[in-house]
Parts: C-alpha cells; structure tokens; sequence
C-alpha cells in the first residue's frame, strides 16, 4: 500500500513540474513547441512495429488452408424462401412479418426433469 502511495505521489509532482507555470509557460507548452511529445510518440509507435514484427517473424507459420474456426457445433433449419403473394403472405400461407423478424431457434441443449426442477427452484429464490 505504501509503494502504491509512493508511485501516486511520484506522478503528481511529475504532472505538476509539468504542467506549473515557470516564467509564463509550463514546460509541456515548451516542450510542444520544439516537437517533443509528437517525436516520443512516433518512436514509441516505431518500437512498437518493430517488437510485432519480430515476434511475427519467429512465430510457426500458419497453414493456409487451416480454417480459423471449426464448424457451428448447432446451426438452425434450412428454411426455403417462398415468394411473396401479393396479399401479404407467402405461397405457403403463412404470414410475412419483414426481413428483420425473430426467428425462434430450437433450444441447444435439453433438460431432464430433476435439472428443470432445479432451475424452476432456483429462479424462484
């Protein structure tokens, strides 16, 4: 706790030699004006890109046809558009609610009946 105090403490005077007027001017407006704070900003970004790229370098080489991600372990029903009739439903007979309605998605995994009645019991509390 005492090096917490410390490091806060630290940063303060730091921010407050920074920041207090001296002779009209604090001394970041000073070190603005020669390009101080841009310069330390474009080497940190410089030495960022060259830490990434090394580490890329040495990294194992990723296979191209490798996919990044595995197949949905659920994916929901194939469902055939039909088209639109002009009375506002489709050739099937159901009613057309837009592009943009809910569509219920079957449950992903089931429940017996003593887990459900666990989950009712805990839902209750």
């Amino acid at each position: 706790m005492k090096f917490l105090i410390g490091v806060v403490l630290v940063l303060t005077l730091c921010a407050g030699a920074l920041l207090w007027p001296v002779a009209g001017r604090s001394f970041w407006a000073r070190a603005e004006e020669r390009g101080i704070p841009r310069a330390a900003a474009r080497m940190a970004a410089r030495g960022l890109r060259s830490a990434w790229d090394l580490v890329s370098r040495h990294s194992p080489p990723k296979a191209a046809s490798a996919p990044t991600h595995g197949a949905p372990a659920h994916s929901p029903p194939r469902v055939a558009t039909a088209q639109r009739t002009g009375t506002g439903t489709h050739a099937s007979g159901e009613a057309h609610g837009g592009p943009d309605r809910i569509v219920a998605q079957p449950p992903k995994e089931k429940l017996g009946a003593q887990d459900r009645a666990d989950l009712q019991k805990l839902i209750a509390h």
